[in-house]
């Protein structure tokens, strides 16, 4: 490999980086240090072009379903942690270490029933790491690794009814909550998220500390359990939503910001309600 650029290496790199290829491939190409191809490419003021394929992609929704952070992720891509963040807000995904309430429970009880944070983690398809941190913040026994053949053959049952039954395998409180946001005239959405538009819808304009306690009293009201929703969880739907162009913030960076509706998310709303009209009409 040879370290020193000549004039038609810089011309190339500058060919290369407008076609959109990153240092690491003009490098490869090159038979260069990648360094060194960051380090001209900076002295031109050329952008740094940062792409992700299918493949990788592939391979960040794979990882962030066992519940790997993008911290981890980027460590066995070796990529950047921002590059991971950036691509899996892209792709609409949820931070990898967060669990949902009902896995939370279902973690609870195998650990009650004696599986160890191995036989938890193939149960539910996450990391061993990730299993026994949020076991340690439940406060959970540690469970020795158990050799029963019996349970072990139950394990994998499980794991290989719910890799063939994945999109068929529809728990009751997920039905439940599919129900009740269908209720509330955002079928398709999360609860969560279906009480936040739901809310707004009502209430036309609020501020964030409101919205957030119109949220609570409802599910107070409705006694739709967990009756509260932590502020980390409301911020994480609020900003998804917001992301997905179903809610803007108005006055951002100036307090207090207030949250209203976008027209992509009202055209959606009219929608429902013509189908469920017509679904009406039908049945009388």
């Amino acid at each position: 490999m040879s370290k020193k650029f000549t004039s038609q290496d810089l011309k190339i790199i500058k060919k290369l980086n407008r076609e959109g290829w990153n240092d690491k491939k003009i490098a490869k190409f090159l038979n260069k240090s990648q360094s060194g191809v960051r380090n001209y490419r900076k002295d031109m003021n050329l952008p740094n072009r940062i792409t992700i394929g299918a493949e990788e992609e592939e391979k960040i929704r794979k990882y962030n379903q066992q519940g790997l952070s993008d911290n981890q992720i980027a460590q066995k891509l070796n990529r950047c942690r921002d590059v991971i963040n950036k691509h899996r807000r892209n792709m609409n995904l949820l931070p990898g270490a967060y669990f949902s309430q009902q896995e939370l429970d279902q973690i609870k009880e195998l650990n009650y029933q004696g599986y160890n944070d191995q036989n938890i983690a193939d149960i539910l398809e996450r990391s061993v790491d990730r299993i026994r941190i949020h076991r340690i913040n439940l406060i959970l026994p540690t469970r020795s690794l158990n050799t029963d053949m019996s349970k072990q053959k139950k394990i994998k049952k499980i794991m290989q009814y719910r890799k063939k039954n994945r999109e068929e395998h529809v728990s009751y409180s997920q039905r439940l909550n599919q129900g009740r946001a269908a209720l509330l005239g955002w079928p398709g959405y999360q609860i969560n998220e279906a009480l936040i538009l739901y809310t707004i819808v009502n209430h036309t304009v609020l501020t964030k500390d409101q919205l957030a306690e119109k949220v609570k009293q409802k599910r107070e009201y409705e006694q739709w359990k967990p009756l509260t929703l932590s502020q980390k969880r409301f911020e994480r739907y609020v900003g998804h939503l917001n992301r997905e162009g179903m809610i803007k913030i108005r006055y951002k960076g100036v307090y207090p910001e207030q949250y209203i509706l976008t027209q992509k998310a009202k055209e959606e709303l009219r929608s429902t309600k013509r189908i469920q009209n017509l679904e009406e009409t039908i049945q009388d």
